[in-house]
């Protein structure tokens, strides 16, 4: 690969990382996490996203954005923080984008 193609590959797409969020949430909610439940995630380079995964008055499952810095720049690897209002907490870090590792640290 040559170095454009290398920093184009490590640069992260938000279907990527809407996948990644969802199968990490998996995780969490099969370690015990609860509703409310944040995550925060930092890149590489330093760019920053906190969601928030909560049920809306309505019932339905939902996620917002908190927090971002740099989102449009963020690269791999891609470190990831869950927590929920209990104080279970977990982190992982996804070093290739064509890779994911759910097994993180409670």
């Amino acid at each position: 690969m040559t170095k454009d193609q290398d920093e184009e590959w490590n640069k992260f797409s938000l279907k990527e990382l809407e996948l990644i969020l969802k199968d990490n949430l998996s995780v969490a909610i099969q370690r015990g996490f609860n509703l409310p439940i944040y995550c925060v995630l930092i890149s590489n380079n330093g760019g920053i996203v906190a969601v928030h995964f909560k049920v809306s008055k309505e019932g339905k499952h939902v996620v917002e954005t908190v927090a971002e810095y740099a989102s449009a720049d963020l690269f791999y690897p891609l470190h990831l923080f869950y927590s929920d209002s209990s104080g279970k907490a977990f982190g992982t870090t996804i070093t290739d984008p064509r890779e994911s590792n759910l097994k993180g640290q409670a």
